[in-house]
Order: C-alpha cells, then sequence, then structure tokens
C-alpha cells in the first residue's frame, strides 16, 4: 500500500503542472518572447507594443522580453524561462515533443523559403553554386536548415554558410555583395519593395512548410492559454496592429493544431539541428 501511495505520489507530480491540476497565480509575471527575426529596435517596439494590449486585456502580468542574439533566445527557450514564445518549426516540435510547450497560434498561410543572387551575380541558377559563400539568417530557422541539407547534402555542392542572424541581414549581404547567394523567407524578401527587388534574382524556392507559431509552456493554465489565444487573435481585426502583425509574419493568425499543421515535419527530424546538450 505504502509503495502503490508513492507511486502514485511520483506519478501525479512527473505531469506539467497544469496536468496536474494546479493553477498559476494571477500575481505571478508571464513571459513573453519572439525569436529575434528582427533587429533588437525592431523586436522590441512590436513585441512590446503587442505584450501591453495582452496584459491589459487579459489582467494579467504580462513581460516581454528581447533579445540581441539567437543563441541567448535558444538558451532561455530550451530552459523553460517563457510562458509564451513565437519560434520557428523545429522549437515547436522539440517543445511539444519534450512535453515543454503547446502550439496555440500559427498564421493562416504556409510559408516557403527562397535562394536569391544578385541579378548581376555569375550564378544563374541553383547547380552554379559551388564553393560559393551564402548568407544566411540563425542556424536553427527554415531558412538556414532546408538550404544547407538542400545544396551540400542533397546537390552535393560545396558552400560557405555566413550566418548574419536576421533576414534584413541577409538581404543586405546579398545587396552590397559580401555574400554571393543568400535565403530568407519569401514574404520577407517580397516585402523589400520594387527598387530592392528589382535587384536580385530568385534561384530557387522550397516547397511550403507550416508558418512559426505561438507556443505556451505546459505550466500554464488551459484558462490563461485560451485568454492569450482569444486576445491575440483579436489584433488581426485591429487596424493598429497591422504593421506588428506583419513584421512578425503572423499577419492572419489562427489557432494551431500540432497534429493538423506540424506533426508532418517530424519525417525531416529537424530537432537534430538545434543546439541541444
Amino acid at each position: 500500500m505504502l509503495f502503490l501511495t508513492i507511486l502514485f505520489y511520483l506519478t501525479f507530480l512527473s505531469f506539467p503542472q497544469d496536468l496536474a491540476g494546479q493553477n498559476l497565480s494571477s500575481k505571478r509575471v508571464l513571459i513573453f518572447s519572439i525569436y529575434p527575426y528582427l533587429s533588437v529596435e525592431e523586436n522590441y517596439y512590436f513585441g512590446q507594443k503587442i505584450t501591453k494590449n495582452l496584459a491589459q486585456k487579459m489582467g494579467v502580468e504580462l513581460e516581454f522580453r528581447v533579445y540581441s542574439s539567437s543563441s541567448e533566445f535558444e538558451k532561455d527557450y530550451f530552459g523553460e524561462r517563457f510562458d509564451f514564445a513565437l519560434v520557428p518549426p523545429p522549437f515547436v516540435i522539440w517543445g511539444y515533443k519534450k512535453r515543454k510547450y503547446i502550439p496555440l497560434i500559427r498564421n493562416i498561410k504556409p510559408l516557403s523559403v527562397v535562394l536569391f543572387v544578385n541579378k548581376n551575380s555569375k550564378f544563374k541558377s541553383v547547380k552554379d553554386l559551388d564553393n560559393a559563400t551564402i548568407a544566411l539568417p540563425s542556424p536553427h530557422v527554415m531558412a538556414s536548415i532546408f538550404y544547407k541539407q538542400f545544396l551540400s547534402d542533397y546537390l552535393k555542392l560545396k558552400i560557405t554558410p555566413k550566418y548574419v542572424e536576421t533576414p534584413e541581414n541577409v538581404i543586405k549581404h546579398v545587396l552590397l555583395g559580401l555574400a554571393q547567394v543568400g535565403a530568407v523567407v519569401k514574404p520577407v524578401l517580397l516585402a523589400q519593395g520594387d527598387e530592392i527587388l528589382n535587384n536580385f534574382l530568385i534561384l530557387h524556392e522550397s516547397p511550403p512548410f507550416p508558418s512559426r507559431a505561438i507556443v505556451a509552456h505546459y505550466r500554464v493554465p488551459q484558462r490563461i492559454r485560451n485568454l492569450f489565444v482569444e486576445n491575440f487573435l483579436g489584433l488581426k481585426e485591429a487596424p493598429e496592429f497591422q504593421q506588428a502583425l506583419q513584421k512578425l509574419q503572423i499577419s492572419h493568425p489562427v489557432k494551431a493544431d500540432y497534429n493538423r499543421d506540424y506533426k508532418q515535419l517530424e519525417i525531416y527530424n529537424l530537432e537534430k539541428f538545434l543546439p541541444l546538450k
């Protein structure tokens, strides 16, 4: 009997807090963060604007945390320091499979990543890229993972990756001739406008894949998760938040479901590209 009691007690505690029936104190400060796709200034401006609105409407203490580098963000994500976070698909998969984070919100449209060069470049096709230097965002986003594998493993080309943190920096590197080729999410490139786009030639576009997602840690009670989803989805109806949602590439947010939206990516074993110990 004592053994069964101890076994039950340990099993009960092994579940995440919300699943164990525990309540998160309304006085606790919840942390929201965004993977650093943008400059620190833009990330803070748009993230803080959204966070303040959500905190007011949800009636909770919600703090936005900004990071200057992807590695700093990743350390805290894997350390489970976030209650809510906007992350790339590989992080969504890791969080769900490890029972750490659950996806709540995604963009309605899937994304693709593109490989592009200066239109005056000697490179006119993907097969020309042998020994090229390729500008990439951080190593663990879809643009970097897909094109490193596609060029190196599939086409057997020798490439030199140059990680420059953000998609905007990738575009600048190709535009200024600091890298011969770049890879970014397609909407970021198209948002540059004709004056900049006229300088580029797109060599390749990936198949579509699910967008980045806002995830919640399992410790966050279902009631708080529901409030977050309800109020975040409401932002798409507010004109003053359209620029923020567009910049964060979640301009048409909808509810996410892991099995429907992200499970299909498990066959690619994307977690192996994450900086896990």
